[in-house]
């Protein structure tokens, strides 16, 4: 079986220098709704193709050529992030995004998802894949696509180049026996 990981194209979104905690949150919701930009043409000879519910994923895989069928799954959503602990503090933005990733890994119930509850749903999507056992391409985001690299290669997936995180619109391609 052979997967192919896509991480979205750029989103078209300008991110202000500091926030505080419901500033933040309102910004990740105009994120989640803003479009995709540096867009490119991609062609694998892959049929079926998931993406996660969010509009820059099923955005980027309009840009798949060929007769495609494609799968909206909330399975291989971004991790869901929420504000940082400093809730009357305005913190660099990139400040924001590592307390929030900490409080998901730390298993925080402030997070709207542990990283117990991401691993779940990441395994959810490869027992459903695996299942079918046919080759897919999977665009999906940043922090998922780290987490399901992970499990893949626990599941004794083997990685066709080096395992590092995605840039926006690179491929990951993954093999399984």
């Amino acid at each position: 079986m052979r997967i192919l990981l896509i991480r979205h194209f750029k989103v078209d979104f300008r991110w202000e220098k500091n926030y505080n905690h419901r500033g933040y949150i309102e910004a990740l919701k105009n994120y989640n709704n803003s479009p995709v930009t540096n867009v490119r043409e991609l062609d694998f000879p892959i049929e079926k193709v998931y993406t996660s519910s969010l509009s820059r994923t099923r955005e980027t895989g309009k840009y798949l050529k060929g007769q495609k069928t494609i799968i909206s799954t909330s399975l291989i959503d971004e991790i869901d992030l929420q504000g940082s602990v400093f809730i009357n503090y305005r913190l660099p933005v990139r400040m924001c995004h590592r307390f929030a990733l900490l409080k998901s890994r730390l298993n925080l119930r402030t997070q709207n998802e542990t990283r117990k509850e991401t691993n779940e749903r990441a395994n959810k999507f490869l027992d459903m894949i695996e299942e079918k056992n046919e080759d897919c391409i999977v665009v999906s985001h940043a922090m998922f696509l780290k987490v399901l690299m992970h499990l893949m290669e626990k599941r004794g997936y083997t990685a066709m180049q080096e395992i590092k995180a995605l840039s926006n619109g690179e491929v990951a391609e993954y093999l399984k026996n």
